[in-house]
């Protein structure tokens, strides 16, 4: 994953209303390969890998401007770090 490559993470919208999510927070993406209902899930952990979403792959999920789990799934081996920029 590149710099300025942006994802969309899916399930998120409690943990940032919470205050527990804040741009610049550092957080860890898990590829997720026993997953059954994606082939290429990305878990997304916070900075104490507690579970708080996944990396959007689907049409429908993915916002426009940001790249999909299926992306950005073999730019890394088994984890990454991000950051929250927006």
């Amino acid at each position: 994953m590149k710099e300025n490559d942006f994802i969309t993470i899916t399930n998120i919208k409690e943990y940032i209303e919470m205050g527990m999510i804040k741009i610049g927070e550092v957080l860890h993406l898990k590829k997720e390969p026993e997953n059954a209902y994606d082939m290429e899930a990305i878990l997304v952990e916070d900075k104490n890998e507690i579970p708080i979403g996944h990396v959007a792959n689907s049409v429908h999920s993915v916002a426009k401007g940001t790249h999909s789990a299926g992306y950005i799934y073999q730019s890394f081996k088994d984890s990454i770090l991000c950051t929250v920029k927006f």
